[in-house]
């Protein structure tokens, strides 16, 4: 498992402090702790949710085909430059992956 970078640690933090204000303005209004169980879940999830997949995209390389209308692309996460210098040959060549234009 990788370490969290600054980013997902502030969504996450700002994710539990939405949260967290959230729980009391609806304990304010006298919803159900079942509700604001559900909403206060729904809140933190999806920061986490939003923290990873942008730490994923931090993390990897995402190499597209030049050729318009082409929709080629490859994306690599945790190799080798050897190996991302082949990927990115393989997706920016469109004769590698697709016919001639």
């Amino acid at each position: 498992m990788q370490k969290s970078t600054v980013v997902e640690a502030s969504i996450a933090l700002a994710s539990g402090i939405v949260a967290a204000s959230l729980g009391s303005e609806l304990a304010s209004h006298h919803v159900s702790p079942a509700a604001i169980v559900t909403a206060l879940l729904a809140v933190v999830s999806t920061g986490l949710y939003v923290a990873q997949q942008l730490g994923q995209g931090f993390r990897s390389a995402l190499y597209t085909c030049p050729v318009k209308g082409c929709t080629a692309s490859i994306r690599a996460k945790d190799t080798s430059p050897a190996e991302l210098d082949r990927l990115r040959s393989i997706a920016t060549d469109h004769s590698k992956h697709g016919g001639p234009r």
